[in-house]
C-alpha cells in the first residue's frame, strides 16, 4: 500500500473518515465508501438541486445525471454515468446517481481528483 498525501490524510481528519472507509485503488489512488460521503452532505449542509436527467436509454442500460450542489454560497455541477463498459449491476440510475452526487460533494469539498468515491 503507497503512503496517502497530506491533503488527503487531512480531509480524514477533518471530516472524520475512518481508515475503514478509505481504500487505496491503485498506487496513489484513494477511494472513499459512498456511505462515508453521504454522511458529509448531512454533517456539513450540503443541499441538492433536482438532478438533470442528459441521457436514458434503457435498451442500451446507459444513464447519465448532472447535479448541482451548494455548500454555503459555493455551487459546483458533476456529473454520474452508468453503462455496460463501467456498471456491472442492473440499477442504472442509482449508479449514475450515487457518481453525480459524491463527485459533486468530493468537488464542493475540495477534494474531487485527490479523493475518488465507490
Amino acid at each position: 500500500m503507497g503512503k496517502k498525501s497530506q491533503e488527503i490524510i487531512d480531509f480524514q481528519k477533518s471530516h472524520g473518515i475512518t481508515e475503514s472507509e478509505m481504500w487505496e485503488v491503485r498506487p496513489g489512488a484513494w477511494a472513499v465508501k459512498h456511505s462515508a460521503i453521504e454522511r458529509l452532505v448531512a454533517q456539513l449542509g450540503i443541499k441538492f438541486e433536482r438532478p438533470a436527467i442528459i441521457e436514458v436509454n434503457t435498451a442500451e442500460k446507459i444513464m447519465v445525471i448532472c447535479v448541482f450542489g451548494t455548500l454555503g454560497d459555493r455551487t459546483e455541477w458533476s456529473f454520474g454515468e452508468a453503462s455496460p463498459t463501467n456498471n456491472k449491476n442492473q440499477y442504472m440510475a442509482a449508479m449514475a446517481a450515487q457518481r453525480s452526487r459524491d463527485r459533486g460533494i468530493l468537488t464542493l469539498l475540495a477534494a474531487h481528483g485527490a479523493l475518488y468515491s465507490a
